[in-house]
């Protein structure tokens, strides 16, 4: 077995897990700055890998997910 990291940009992860229901709805939210991944603020293009924390902000409330 091979143990390649692997990774993906934050727009498309954040639609591949049902966070939005489009890649459309995920970039903007990345673009508004409602996106941060390790803490730091998200580009569309950031690359997630398995064990980052991505913390997303809708209206008030906040959601964490784990990659």
């Amino acid at each position: 077995m091979t143990t390649e990291a692997t990774s993906a940009r934050v727009d498309s992860w954040l639609w591949a897990v049902r966070v939005f229901k489009s890649r459309s709805q995920a970039t903007a939210a990345v673009k508004a700055g409602h996106v941060r991944v390790n803490g730091e603020r998200a580009k569309s293009a950031t690359s997630v890998k398995v064990k980052d924390l991505s913390l997303i902000h809708f209206c008030r409330c906040r959601r964490r997910r784990e990659c």
